[in-house]
């Protein structure tokens, strides 16, 4: 497993893993979940399994592990309830042995997205779906690179 980490400005996302432990992964078993403004769900969720469906990929059931879990859900400032806390992420998580003691654990195996939250005015559906549609990309045009037969 390669270490991609990209340095940036502040409000800029960080790719802190790297792409090729999408190398193999069949996305058939992957649950996608997401987290976001409860009004917004249904519509971010049809948008993102179009989004997986034109790439020709199909994602498993949203039960188990591995699953790509994207949040972009602004949450309220303890300070200031105008004002909310926004961290968008984009991660894959996955259950994976210790080679030492054989123990499982769930870990953050790729992950795309803002290290720390930042504030921000309400957000928007079409600032949410712009979000979404970038992030996603990213994870679909890593994956097809490095999987060009799926």
């Amino acid at each position: 497993m390669s270490l991609l980490l990209m340095i940036s400005g502040f409000g800029e996302p960080k790719q802190a893993y790297g792409q090729e432990v999408l190398r193999g992964l069949d996305l058939s078993t992957v649950g996608l979940y997401l987290f976001v403004p409860g009004e917004f769900h249904k519509v971010l969720e049809e948008r993102a399994k179009t989004q997986f469906h034109e790439a020709g990929l199909k994602l498993g059931e949203e039960n188990n592990y591995p699953s790509l879990r994207l949040s972009l859900r602004p949450k309220e400032s303890r300070r200031c309830k105008e004002v909310a806390i926004y961290q968008p992420k984009l991660e894959l998580l996955e259950e994976v042995a210790l080679v030492r003691s054989g123990h499982k654990r769930i870990v953050t195996t790729w992950f795309l997205g803002q290290e720390f939250g930042y504030e921000t005015d309400r957000l928007s559906l079409a600032d949410l779906q712009e979000k979404q549609d970038e992030m996603l990309k990213v994870f679909i045009d890593q994956y097809k690179f490095l999987n060009p037969k799926k």
